[in-house]
């Protein structure tokens, strides 16, 4: 389960919030609030989908960059071990 400040729900509510005090303190006008919140509602879950999908590719990335270190660690080794006299 995601942390609520990771979700879609909590950045709605949270821009409807401010929105609704703007409004309430005559910052804002009553219909600029409403698009506001309109298009919040309609731009937050595709954010959230660009995000989540970038969070996933750091990771893949960090996974290849970590199993090439491995791999060039490993290879370091089995050339010292190489060169080890027998006995």
């Amino acid at each position: 389960m995601k942390a609520g400040w990771k979700t879609t729900e909590f950045w709605g509510r949270m821009i409807a919030t401010i929105v609704g005090l703007g409004v309430g303190g005559g910052a804002i006008q009553p219909e600029v609030g409403k698009k506001i919140t309109d298009a919040a509602d309609s731009i937050l879950p595709v954010v959230q989908v660009v995000i989540d999908g970038l969070i996933q590719l750091a990771g893949m990335v960090g996974a290849i960059v970590l199993q090439y270190q491995q791999g060039k660690e490993r290879s370091a080794l089995k050339a010292i071990e190489a060169k080890k006299p027998a006995g």
